[in-house]
């Protein structure tokens, strides 16, 4: 279950934070729930999810952290996308995502941090 946390404790908790635009990531990050959300006066702003490599995705409507390219967000959305249409085994779905995600951070990790 997520816990709410401010948008500053969050930037402390995850020095390396990137920000993607809400559903840009919805196939990949399926099966994997979100750590902590934020909230505004509005409602809700945005979720974080915990990938590999110390890495944290803000997505929502109001994410923090440094912006991915929405090209790289597609492209692996897409192939996660292929999983959930070529797969019907949700272990075999998990892991494959699982894999996904590894290969996300890295070069995520490269593009935005390097």
């Amino acid at each position: 279950m997520k816990k709410r946390i401010t948008k500053k404790a969050a930037r402390e908790l995850y020095p390396h934070m990137i920000s993607v635009g809400y559903c840009n990531l919805q196939f990949l990050l399926k099966g994997t729930d979100p750590v902590f959300y934020s909230t505004r006066r509005e409602g809700w702003a945005c979720d974080y999810y915990e990938l590999p490599g110390d890495l944290c995705v803000s997505t929502g409507y109001s994410p923090i952290g440094r912006k991915v390219s929405y090209d790289l967000c597609r492209a692996y959305d897409e192939k996660a996308e292929a999983v959930f249409r070529e797969t019907y085994d949700w272990d075999d779905i998990k892991g494959k995502l699982s894999e996904l995600l590894e290969d996300f951070a890295e070069d995520v990790e490269r593009e935005v941090f390097a």
